[in-house]
């Protein structure tokens, strides 16, 4: 071998071990764990492990409480409130700690509450999915909870939430008229104008409430099931409108207003929107929610970049914020870290899963340094999806290929305990 051939050996050997040390496993876990007393509490290890080179690392959680061990995942049943739990990134080759973080346990007891408790959770197809409703309503984990919101719950009558499958953070920072199936009721415009959504909205949800499920196509039962239609004519405008009401008139495809006396054109440069909470909260006639839970960036990021850039993102969740204590300046606003693991290679769907936990991992690590301990009053992380098992969470054919991905519907369950168990916990304090 000449030396010139040598020298291209050498330095792609170079740049290949320089490229290899630059790929690194990573943890990212928040400053609190919240649980729920005498529950299983999942905590899953592929939920908050960056795994570039997966057999290499060892991840363990230590606490003092009781806990049983499964090798992907620790099930802690008796946590003790004020323990530590710490987790260790464990070198696989020379078994140094490469990284540690500790977490402030808090626990709460779950059946207990004398006083009535209001919550609202906001996102995403999770939310629209009802992912809370095992904790939150099945085991009355949190009893004597209110759930607030437009859309009822199926099943639980006065029971609400604010889901929308398929949404990203900025669609609640938007207005879609001319889509006849988009409503977005915290997008209003400044001033004296109250915003209704499209006429065609409405009439779809009318239309909807005369059909049977099986007669309804998807985009109709999905996206207009849950409203209260009872303030709509058939053709989709208010009943008995107040002064100032608008709406977006689909037939002719401009803003209206009512007067007082009758709808009138708006021209759309004389609209100035902003996230409402209050206004929202006004125009529903809501109570305030105690808490305000948002679970949101799936579908922000997961088919995007792997290093995306959060400012926008981040930008309009402190808005999300100021709006809601602005409204409710005693409430608490949770921002829950979204799905971190969307699943497995063999799915359905042909999804590059795989990438796509590596992006939402990089989603994580923004909430978690961004927002965790910020203190901004009244704000709080709490780690929901680290009771996703990234496995057995999700649903499979007959084949075994995952479907319904990146919804782990079988752990929908989990997923809602350590909302539960920060509920509870706040509620002793």
């Amino acid at each position: 071998m000449n030396m010139r051939a040598l020298f291209i050996l050498f330095f792609f050997i170079s740049l290949s071990n320089g490229f290899a040390q630059e790929k690194y496993n990573d943890i990212a876990y928040p400053s609190h764990t919240y649980f729920l007393d005498s529950v299983s509490n999942e905590i899953n290890f592929q939920s908050f492990l960056k795994r570039w080179k997966p057999y290499d690392d060892f991840v363990r959680i230590r606490m003092r409480s009781e806990h049983l061990h499964t090798g992907e995942k620790v099930v802690v049943k008796k946590p003790l409130s004020e323990d530590v739990l710490q987790v260790d990134l464990i070198n696989g080759w020379e078994f140094d700690t490469l990284k540690t973080v500790k977490s402030k346990v808090c626990v709460g007891q779950p059946y207990k509450g004398e006083d009535s408790v209001s919550v609202q959770f906001l996102g995403d197809s999770f939310t629209k999915g009802l992912y809370f409703k095992y904790a939150f309503l099945e085991s009355d984990y949190v009893p004597k909870v209110r759930l607030v919101g437009t859309r009822e719950v199926d099943g639980w009558k006065g029971q609400f939430h604010e889901g929308r499958g398929g949404w990203t953070l900025q669609h609640y920072f938007s207005d879609r008229p001319e889509n006849p199936f988009f409503f977005n009721p915290f997008w209003q415009p400044e001033g004296e104008f109250m915003y209704w959504g499209s006429t065609q909205f409405w009439k779809n949800c009318i239309r909807l409430k005369g059909m049977n499920s099986a007669e309804a196509d998807f985009s109709l039962s999905y996206n207009c099931s849950g409203y209260d239609t009872s303030g709509f004519s058939t053709d989709g405008k208010r009943k008995a409108p107040a002064t100032g009401d608008l709406m977006w008139d689909s037939e002719h495809r401009t803003y209206i207003a009512w007067n007082g006396h009758r709808w009138e054109p708006v021209e759309t440069d004389e609209l100035h929107w902003k996230f409402d909470y209050g206004k929202y909260l006004k125009i529903h006639r809501l109570s305030p929610p105690d808490v305000l839970i948002v679970m949101l960036g799936l579908n922000d990021f997961r088919n995007g970049k792997l290093k995306p850039d959060f400012t926008a993102w981040n930008r309009k969740i402190k808005e999300l914020y100021c709006s809601y204590r602005e409204a409710v300046p005693n409430g608490k606003f949770v921002l829950c870290t979204p799905c971190t693991s969307c699943g497995t290679l063999d799915n359905v769907s042909g999804d590059f899963t795989v990438r796509q936990n590596a992006v939402m991992w990089e989603v994580r690590r923004n909430i978690i340094e961004q927002f965790d301990n910020d203190l901004m009053e009244g704000f709080y992380v709490v780690d929901a999806s680290a009771a996703i098992d990234n496995c057995r969470g999700y649903r499979t054919d007959s084949t075994g290929l995952q479907t319904g991905n990146p919804h782990p519907y079988l752990g929908y369950p989990q997923l809602g305990i350590p909302l539960a168990g920060f509920i509870q916990y706040i509620r002793e304090q």
